[in-house]
């Protein structure tokens, strides 16, 4: 009891004469179990400790919000129904990446004011600062640019076995086949696409 007295008569001396706290040493923990302390300010010096709380954790009320229960992190929410919930915008600044599950499905900034999107470590989608979108092109030319870097890339609409599609060919040119169904029961088609 005698130890647990001189902590907070210097905790109540450092607010009173500083206005804050900027070191306290606590001899004894145990003897602050269900004990509430109140600092102005809390600061942990160390470079190679870590601190440790055994409950949630609430900075200004709602500004960043650990709960313990669910082990969910809200920022300006109390309540976060997911692993990291927030609550406003968020900023990622540089050529930096936003990764799903791993480090091959991720979305990115590879240029200023541009986005793209990967999948197996492998670009396929690119939105480029004039609102171009480029498919298996980093470098679009038009509203919607689709390349193949070899082979033929095909944009089908339908059924895989009654599909519309317009195909692009890597050496150059086009096909298009137009399939007209109804009920399910193709009417007639127009044009051809290679191996559809």
């Amino acid at each position: 009891m005698k130890k647990l007295t001189t902590i907070i008569l210097a905790l109540v001396i450092g607010l009173v004469f500083a206005g804050s706290v900027t070191y306290a040493r606590i001899s004894n923990p145990t003897a602050l179990n269900n004990t509430t302390v109140t600092l102005a300010n809390l600061i942990a010096q160390s470079a190679t400790a870590t601190s440790t709380f055994a409950g949630g954790i609430t900075f200004e009320t709602s500004g960043f919000v650990y709960d313990k229960s669910s082990n969910n992190i809200g920022i300006a929410t109390t309540q976060a129904s997911e692993k990291l919930e927030v609550v406003g915008n968020i900023l990622i600044s540089g050529s930096n990446s936003l990764f799903f599950n791993d480090s091959g499905a991720k979305i990115s900034i590879p240029t200023a004011n541009s986005l793209s999107f990967d999948t197996s470590a492998n670009e396929r989608v690119r939105i480029d600062n004039n609102g171009l979108v480029g498919i298996g092109s980093t470098t679009p030319f038009a509203i919607l640019s689709v390349e193949s870097g070899s082979g033929t890339s095909t944009i089908a609409n339908g059924s895989q076995a009654k599909p519309s599609c317009f195909q692009v060919y890597s050496a150059g040119g086009v096909a298009v086949k137009l399939t007209f169904t109804d009920a399910g029961a193709t009417l007639s088609e127009l044009g051809h696409c290679t191996d559809i």
